[in-house]
């Protein structure tokens, strides 16, 4: 029963990731990450597994400044405090929009992305191979991803207004 929010920190390139676990009462606040994250934009998706969150950024410049978006990879230590994992997540080829919808399950990921804005959206899938996260594969074209979802080594894609889509 964990959640991870942001919050933006005025007039600087940073934020908050904000951990929070339920008590069986309330959610209570086990740590909070101070993030740089270039024109990081309204948007982000979140989500935890076990010791694992994942939190994308799809309007937010990567490496390369352009608006790519960005994905990153949090573990939570023995003690219950989250920190920025040494792998990131990021795709194979050019993109834009990586990080719109994420998902991940134990040692497997999906990362939703609009594409270069000519032939629909893509879903990157990624598992953890030792300490790095390793494309997979690459998913797509499909029309907008609404969402991407993990479960064991199933991967559903919503497209919006249209299809379920399933892969093992």
């Amino acid at each position: 029963n964990m959640i991870v929010v942001t919050r933006d920190i005025e007039n600087t390139e940073s934020i908050y990731l904000v951990f929070y676990a339920w008590n069986g009462n309330e959610w209570e606040q086990k740590n909070f990450i101070v993030e740089e994250v270039e024109d990081v934009g309204l948007i982000f998706s979140a989500d935890i597994s076990g010791t694992t969150a994942l939190v994308g950024f799809p309007q937010a410049d990567s490496a390369s400044g352009n608006g790519e978006g960005v994905a990153y990879m949090y573990n939570q230590n023995s003690l219950g405090f989250w920190g920025k994992s040494a792998s990131s997540i990021l795709p194979d080829d050019a993109t834009t929009g990586f990080g719109d919808s994420i998902n991940v399950d134990g040692d497997l990921a999906c990362v939703s992305a609009e594409g270069n804005g000519q032939d629909g959206s893509y879903v990157h899938v990624f598992k953890l191979e030792g300490e790095e996260w390793v494309q997979q594969d690459t998913m797509g074209p499909f029309g907008f991803v609404d969402t991407c979802t993990v479960s064991g080594d199933t991967i559903a894609v919503k497209i919006y207004q249209g299809d379920l889509n399933l892969y093992k």
